[in-house]
């Protein structure tokens, strides 16, 4: 997450640019936009999208999200998450 180049529609870019370009403060969270703009906000991620830099949900407010739709794709999305960030992590050996 941030920093990633996607393409997207040109209705959806001009929607960004026009934000960007009015100092809208916005977060990008997906079908379900639950997470509490005031709490998320200070940790936000920087993305682009096609040339417009927009601001996109942390993972931890991304995984609280995902978990508040109650969705049973989202719930999964979240486990799915978590499990593979487990599996990444790397372990620290004792002498």
């Amino acid at each position: 997450m941030g920093g990633g180049k996607i393409d997207v529609a040109a209705g959806f870019r001009d929607l960004l640019r026009a934000f960007a370009d009015h100092d809208v403060r916005f977060l990008i969270v997906g079908a379900y936009a639950l997470a509490v703009f005031a709490r998320a906000w200070p940790r936000r991620l920087r993305a682009t999208f096609d040339d417009v830099s927009v601001a996109v949900l942390g993972r931890a407010d991304f995984l609280a999200n995902k978990r508040a739709t109650g969705r049973l794709q989202d719930l999964a999305d979240a486990e799915r998450l978590v499990r593979t960030r487990r599996r990444r992590k790397p372990t620290r050996r004792t002498p």
